[in-house]
């Protein structure tokens, strides 16, 4: 399926936005949502950090694509980060904390007026709740063996009163809640600027075990070398660690909706001592399980940085380059252990992902303002554009795991290997000549052209 997202520019640095759907190509392309590639993450743009942004601009059509060429089809999202820039002489120190709580508040019907089974009588093998009603105060029938504590042993609960623990849907989900700690130092004089910060982003969600932790470190300066002279850099640096979890067929919800009243969904165990699920069902997962023992594992670490110089000749000739990189590695991990339903045989499975990525990027480009006359004045911009992207990523998985517990890639008795090398450059020259007539009449010329070099392997 096509891309249309717009290009990020941070600082005059295009950066990665991609989104990995942790399937064995990383791209979504509307087929591979039956099993692996289930688990979505965020995409790279939310590696920056929200605090160290100072204006957002939207560019579109022959605006974005004459400055970013064919990266930018789909318009450009322009990031400028904060700077010492601006503010009052001296040392300015900013702090910033907030929490905040997420709450489920739209949950769907259930009926909790029969015990599980179908057509008013118990049964032991169903998904169903269809079974005595609740209000005859209804009895396990005789010879009746269940696990019903949870332990991983089956007894005889043969005339025992059928519990009932109302709002297990509901009971399933905590409050989550975010932390968000933030603290800058900036200084501005005349020979330049500086600004340092450090963020913490903390989430916990709506589902136990589901975390998203984000770490942010950014330096900026600048120097006036002279009036003309300038030059400037920055370096951002993130770290984020996350677990999530499968949707779909395979996800929480599925089984969650088949979760029986007879069971206590916040206390009764989803493993025994000997790690086997305590769950009856060999078709639907128990989302206890999948929300303790199949969440997705990932560690992104991220750099995103430049040097920029300009130098100003003259009135009508000002000379700006600036030079980038945008580079990370993503690595996950996610394990389905022995005795998980939804693996074949109910042997496990496991698959491991590590990718890295880096982008450079040089922009270098000349422009100015002229008069002609009172009436006729007119600017222009050219420049030359160069991208250069690597990009390799290694997809390992595994079925048939034959040790319990052990969760490298050697316990499989299957496994499958794919890699993906692609390097990728693009050359590009622009222009941009604006007239402007009396303030009233106005003209504007832009060109681009795009050279570019796709080099699987």
């Amino acid at each position: 399926m096509g891309n249309n997202q717009p290009l990020f520019v941070i600082d005059g640095i295009p950066i990665d936005n991609s989104t990995d759907p942790s399937n064995e190509t990383g791209s979504v392309n509307g087929l591979d949502f039956k099993d692996y590639g289930k688990v979505i993450g965020s995409n790279r743009a939310a590696d920056i950090n929200p605090d160290d942004i100072a204006s957002l601009t939207v560019l579109k059509g022959g605006a974005a694509t004459a400055l970013y060429g064919i990266r930018a089809v789909n318009g450009a999202i322009i990031i400028t980060t904060k700077s010492g820039l601006g503010l009052e002489e001296g040392l300015n120190l900013n702090f910033s904390t907030g929490y905040s709580v997420d709450v489920v508040n739209k949950y769907p019907q259930f009926t909790e007026k029969y015990a599980r089974g179908r057509n008013g009588l118990y049964s032991n093998i169903t998904h169903w709740s269809w079974g005595p009603a609740y209000a005859d105060n209804p009895n396990f029938p005789s010879g009746t063996t269940l696990d019903l504590d949870g332990n991983g042993t089956k007894e005889d609960v043969s005339g025992e009163p059928i519990p009932l623990y109302r709002g297990n849907y509901k009971n399933f989900f905590q409050n989550g809640f975010k932390t968000n700690n933030n603290v800058s130092v900036s200084k501005a004089t005349d020979a330049g600027s500086f600004y340092m910060s450090l963020g913490n982003f903390n989430q916990e969600g709506v589902v136990e075990n589901n975390t998203y932790q984000r770490s942010n470190f950014s330096l900026k300066g600048s120097f006036n070398v002279n009036e003309n002279f300038k030059i400037g850099g920055l370096a951002n640096f993130a770290n984020i660690k996350a677990v999530n979890f499968q949707g779909g067929d395979t996800g929480y919800g599925s089984g969650l909706s088949y979760y029986h009243h007879m069971w206590d969904i916040k206390n009764r165990p989803w493993i025994d001592s000997n790690s086997e699920r305590t769950w009856f069902s060999a078709f639907v997962a128990d989302p206890k399980w999948i929300v303790n023992e199949e969440g997705e594992n990932s560690k992104v670490d991220r750099l995103v940085g430049n040097i920029n110089l300009s130098y100003n000749f003259f009135p009508w000739l000002r000379l700006n380059a600036i030079g980038g990189i945008d580079t990370f590695s993503d690595q996950r991990k996610l394990v389905r252990p022995i005795s998980s339903v939804n693996t074949v045989g109910r042997n496990g499975d496991l698959y491991e992902i590590k990718t890295n990525s880096k982008d450079v990027t040089f922009n270098v480009n000349v422009s100015g303002d002229l008069s002609i006359n009172d009436d006729l004045s007119f600017n222009y911009l050219a420049g030359l554009d160069y991208y250069d992207k690597k990009y390799n990523r290694l997809f390992l998985s595994g079925t048939e795991l034959l040790v319990k517990n052990f969760t490298d890639i050697s316990n499989a008795k299957n496994y499958n290997a794919n890699r993906i090398d692609a390097n990728k450059r693009i050359v590009g020259f622009f222009g941009e000549l604006n007239f402007d007539y009396k303030n009233f009449l106005f003209l504007s010329i832009t060109g681009r052209n795009d050279w570019s070099s796709t080099l699987p392997k």
